[in-house]
């Protein structure tokens, strides 16, 4: 049974009633932090000026403090199937019944289709690695916080 996918605009925000969200962003921030998702697991991204296509998707891979401040990287996959790089952010996980309300969004997107031992990169070849949680290549230094850093979009 082939059904069109529906519109992620009206789910999404459905989904993404401000007060809930804010409320639990308060609530679980700080503990969520110290438990990191599982692959595949749907998470909302925030806050920020991302589009709303690019506010939930599922986590494919993590890379452990190699971001901006030496934040965590998240590679997420989002409903139009692009992977797209998340940092210096946080991630509330969605509900069972809120995973369900935007799993249609995703259609033949989906966790299981990525294959097995999945290698994802960071847009240039030589970041191109195999695994869920990547912790930083020897000899990485954190960027960020430094004067320079300030100036550059």
């Amino acid at each position: 049974m082939d059904r069109e996918k529906p519109d992620y605009q009206e789910v999404f925000a459905r989904v993404l009633q401000p007060t809930v969200w804010k409320d639990r962003a308060t609530t679980m921030f700080s503990g969520f932090q110290d438990r990191l998702p599982k692959f595949g697991q749907y998470v909302l991204t925030g806050p920020g000026p991302a589009p709303l296509i690019n506010q939930i998707g599922y986590v494919v891979q993590i890379r452990r403090r190699q971001g901006i401040f030496g934040s965590d990287i998240y590679l997420l996959r989002h409903c139009s199937g692009e992977l797209v790089q998340h940092s210096n952010n946080m991630y509330l996980p969605l509900t069972p019944e809120e995973s369900d309300a935007v799993l249609p969004c995703f259609g033949e997107v989906k966790p299981s289709a990525e294959g097995e031992n999945p290698v994802y990169g960071l847009g240039d070849a030589s970041t191109r690695t195999a695994g869920f949680l990547i912790d930083p290549p020897e000899g990485f230094e954190t960027r960020g916080g430094d004067a320079d850093d300030h100036h550059q979009c």
